[in-house]
């Protein structure tokens, strides 16, 4: 693979512990990119809360989402939401999402 000619997107979560800022976001992204020894190239908004997650809380997530791409300079790929809160996310917000269904395997 020809050297820079990769695509790594960092996921991130307003709603965990060590990433609930910006500021605290980007110090982890940091983190991670000094130990892998590679750049991250854009960023994906995944903030949830697990099955209490609702429109309003990934609403609530934008402007964070928005602040680490600003603070960055990385583009901010799309935001993740459960497929059923995809329309009405993408209305609220006037963006494109990624609807997703979410697996747990019960132990």
């Amino acid at each position: 693979m020809e050297e820079g000619n990769y695509e790594m997107l960092f996921v991130i979560n307003k709603y965990r512990f060590l990433t609930r800022t910006p500021e605290d976001t980007i110090e982890v992204m940091r983190e991670i990119e000094s130990a892998c020894g590679m750049k991250f190239t854009g960023i994906v908004n995944n903030s949830n809360l697990g099955d209490e997650t609702t429109s309003e809380t990934v609403h609530d997530s934008m402007e964070y989402a928005s602040v680490v791409c600003e603070k960055t300079g990385l583009e901010l790929y799309f935001t993740s939401v459960r497929r059923d809160l995809a329309e009405d996310v993408s209305q609220k917000n006037k963006l494109d999402v990624f609807p997703m269904d979410i697996y747990v395997k019960q132990t």
